[in-house]
Formats: C-alpha cells, sequence, structure tokens
C-alpha cells in the first residue's frame, strides 16, 4: 500500500520543472556568442596571415639583396 503519493508526485512534479527551465542551459552558445567568437577566429587568421606575409616579405628582401650581391663581380 503506497501511503505517501502526493510528495512522490510533487518531487517528480520539481524535478520535471527545474528539468523543463534549466534546459536553456543546454543550448549552447547564443547566436550572438557563436558570431563573436567566428569574428575572434577571423581577426586571430588575418593576424596570422599578416604576420606571415611580413615575415615572407622580410626573408625575400633578404633573398634579393643576397642574390643582387652574388651576381655583381
Amino acid at each position: 500500500m503506497n501511503t505517501h503519493p502526493l510528495p512522490i508526485r510533487r518531487l517528480a512534479a520539481s524535478l520535471i520543472a527545474l528539468v523543463l527551465s534549466s534546459a536553456w542551459l543546454l543550448d549552447g552558445p547564443s547566436d550572438i556568442e557563436a558570431t563573436q567568437a567566428v569574428a575572434a577566429d577571423l581577426q586571430d587568421a588575418i593576424k596570422s596571415v599578416a604576420i606571415s606575409a611580413d615575415y615572407t616579405r622580410a626573408r625575400g628582401q633578404k633573398d634579393h639583396k643576397t642574390a643582387l650581391t652574388e651576381v655583381q663581380p
């Protein structure tokens, strides 16, 4: 014989309400947060390309100067 049906039902209802009210936490980042993350990744990629281009350009100038001194008698 079940002597405590009401507290169990309340507990079950409370747990269901808790799960449903906290479901928004499980959705992941909002659209704004996702957009900000993508923008930050793009800025990092642009900086990386700029640094690489500067290095390549500087190295190319050094190689060009070296090549000129080797060709000239």
